[in-house]
């Protein structure tokens, strides 16, 4: 039996930051990208303008052909699918696998009450470079009830 075998290196970042416009990264450049708010000091692979994200709010790692997302602590947090992850303590870290269509949300710590100045990051298993795909794969997926509004 032959298995098809999935380059998860090849994949594509929509970030919806405050100003709710779809932006892509495509992470298929490198395999690690840093994740924060950029200042005049600090300027993060993937830089995002919201208040709530910390400069050094985290990082997107591919190994091994697929992507992690690993958190650094910030004082918010990072959802991912409504599920806040753990951002380490000292030195250690956890990365999260991540999947096509996983939704990353950085808000406060209850998102029952999302901040407005939330980011939201869809991850997506393929590479998309047209702005049209890309807002029809997060209609999507904002319409299968993971919490994007």
């Amino acid at each position: 039996m032959r298995f098809k075998v999935m380059d998860f290196s090849e994949a594509t970042l929509l970030i919806v930051d405050c100003d709710k416009k779809i932006r892509l990264c495509d992470l298929t450049k490198k395999k690690k990208w840093f994740f924060g708010r950029e200042t005049s000091s600090v300027h993060p692979d993937i830089p995002v303008k919201s208040g709530i994200v910390s400069r050094d709010h985290g990082e997107f790692v591919c190994t091994e052909g697929q992507w992690f997302y690993i958190d650094h602590g910030g004082k918010n947090g990072t959802f991912i699918n409504g599920e806040k992850i753990s951002g380490g303590k000292g030195k250690r870290q956890y990365p999260v696998l991540l999947n096509d269509g996983d939704m990353l949300r950085v808000d406060y710590s209850d998102l029952s009450d999302p901040d407005g100045r939330g980011v939201f990051i869809l991850y997506s298993e393929k590479r998309i470079t047209d702005i049209k795909e890309a807002e029809v794969f997060f209609r999507d997926k904002a319409s299968s009830g993971q919490g994007v509004t």
